[in-house]
C-alpha cells in the first residue's frame, strides 16, 4: 500500500506561499546571490530548508554573513533575506564551462540540485530553459561536509536532457519499496503500512481535528 504525505504537500503549498523570489538572472559579469523576500515570519531553518541548503551547516554561516546576522535570528516579514545561492548564466552547452570549473562531480552536484528545485516546484523553469543555474555555496566550498544524506533525484550525466516539461531528463524521484509493517489498530483495510524512509523517526506530530460534525446546540 502506498502512502502519500498530506504533511509534505501541504508544507510544499505554504512555503510556496511565504517566500518569493526576487532575483531570478545575472544582472553582470559577476553571479549575484538569490534573494527572497518573506511574507510571513519563519526561522532560519526553515527558510534553508525551502531551498534545500539545510543539509550543510557552511550553508547556514554563510546566510548569516550575507546578511550580517552575528546568531540565528526570526526572519521577519516583508523583509529581504540573501540566500546562499549564487546565479550563473548557463551557456547552453555545459555546467562546467559555465562557471569555468573543471570538476564533474562538481558539476553533477549542481545540476541535481537544480532537479530537485525543479521537480519540486521551487524553479518554475528548468536551468536550460531559462538559462540561469543556481549554484548553492555548499556545492563550491564545502560538498563534502554534508550533514544528512537523504534520498536524491540522480543525475547521469551533466548533459543530459529532460525528459518531458514535468522533469530533467530523470525526471521525478521515485519512491523506494519499503518494508511493510501491520497495524492492526488501524483496521483491516489500512493495517499493512509501507515504510518509505525514515527521516521524520523521533520527531512527534499531532492532529488537530476541529470540529468534525453537526452542533445543534450551537
Amino acid at each position: 500500500m502506498r502512502i502519500v504525505s498530506f504533511n509534505f504537500i501541504f508544507r510544499t503549498l505554504c512555503f510556496v506561499l511565504l517566500v518569493l523570489p526576487l532575483s531570478s538572472f545575472q544582472t553582470d559579469s559577476q553571479p549575484q546571490y538569490l534573494q527572497v523576500k518573506l511574507v510571513q515570519n519563519m526561522t532560519i531553518d526553515k527558510l534553508l530548508e525551502r531551498y534545500k541548503l539545510n543539509e550543510y551547516a557552511c550553508n547556514a554561516q554563510q546566510f548569516l554573513k550575507l546578511n550580517q546576522m552575528l546568531k540565528p535570528q526570526l526572519l521577519t516579514k516583508n523583509r529581504i533575506y540573501n540566500l546562499p545561492i549564487l546565479l550563473y548564466n548557463y551557456d547552453g552547452k555545459t555546467i562546467r564551462a559555465s562557471l569555468g570549473i573543471n570538476n564533474l562531480k562538481t558539476a553533477q552536484l549542481i545540476q541535481t540540485y537544480n532537479l530537485n528545485l525543479y521537480n519540486e516546484s521551487i524553479r518554475k523553469q528548468t536551468y536550460k530553459e531559462s538559462g540561469i543555474l543556481f549554484v548553492p555555496h555548499h556545492a563550491l566550498n564545502c560538498a563534502a561536509s554534508r550533514i544528512a544524506k537523504p534520498v536524491e533525484t540522480a543525475a547521469a550525466s551533466e548533459n543530459t536532457e529532460p525528459a518531458s516539461p514535468t522533469g530533467m531528463g530523470v525526471g521525478k524521484p521515485k519512491p523506494a519499496k519499503g518494508k511493510i509493517v501491520r497495524h492492526s489498530i488501524l483496521g483491516k483495510n489500512y493495517q499493512d503500512v509501507t515504510i518509505l524512509d525514515t527521516k521524520q523517526k523521533g520527531k512527534v506530530f499531532y492532529v488537530e481535528a476541529g470540529h468534525g460534525g453537526p452542533d445543534p446546540g450551537a
